[in-house]
C-alpha cells in the first residue's frame, strides 16, 4: 500500500538537503585547501633541510678534508690513500643519513587525511539524509555548528601551526 506524499514537504526537504550538501562541499574544499597549505609548508621545510645539508657539506669541506687526509696520512706512516678513504667514510656516512631523512620527508607527500575522513563521514550522513527523505521523515542538517568542517579546519590549522 502506498502512502500519499505531500509535494510541498518533499520539495522543502529536498531544498534543505541540497543547501546542506552545497555548504558541506564548500566547507570540505576549504579544509582541503588548508591541508594542502600545511603539507606544502612541510615540503618546503624538507627541501630547505636538504639544501642546508648540501651547502654545509660544500662550504668548508675542501680544506678541512685536505688537512685530515694529510694529518692522518702522517700518522699512518705515509699511507695517504688509506687516510683519504677513512676521512671520506667519516663524512659520507652522516651526509647519507641526513639525505635519507630529507628524502623520507619528501616522499611522504600530501595525504589530506582529515579531508578524506570527513568525506567518508559526510557520505554516510548524506546517505542517511537521503534515506530519511525517501521515507518522508524530517531531514536533519548534515552537520551542526559544533562539528562543522569550518570548525575542523580552524582546529587543524591551530594544531599544525
Amino acid at each position: 500500500m502506498r502512502s500519499s506524499i505531500d509535494p510541498t514537504s518533499f520539495s522543502t526537504s529536498f531544498k534543505e538537503l541540497i543547501t546542506s550538501i552545497t555548504a558541506l562541499i564548500r566547507s570540505e574544499i576549504h579544509l582541503a585547501k588548508t591541508e594542502v597549505k600545511v603539507s606544502t609548508k612541510n615540503f618546503v621545510r624538507s627541501l630547505s633541510k636538504f639544501g642546508a645539508a648540501a651547502a654545509l657539506g660544500v662550504a668548508g669541506l675542501g680544506t678541512f678534508i685536505a688537512f685530515l687526509v694529510i694529518g692522518l696520512g702522517e700518522l699512518l706512516d705515509g699511507r695517504f690513500w688509506l687516510s683519504a678513504l677513512i676521512v671520506s667514510i667519516v663524512f659520507l656516512v652522516p651526509a647519507g643519513f641526513l639525505a635519507y631523512s630529507a628524502y623520507k620527508n619528501l616522499i611522504s607527500g600530501v595525504s589530506l587525511e582529515t579531508t578524506q575522513n570527513n568525506l567518508k563521514q559526510d557520505q554516510a550522513l548524506a546517505s542517511h539524509a537521503v534515506d530519511k527523505l525517501t521515507h518522508q521523515d524530517n531531514v536533519t542538517p548534515l552537520r551542526t555548528a559544533e562539528n562543522s568542517v569550518e570548525t575542523e579546519a580552524v582546529i587543524f590549522e591551530k594544531r599544525v601551526s
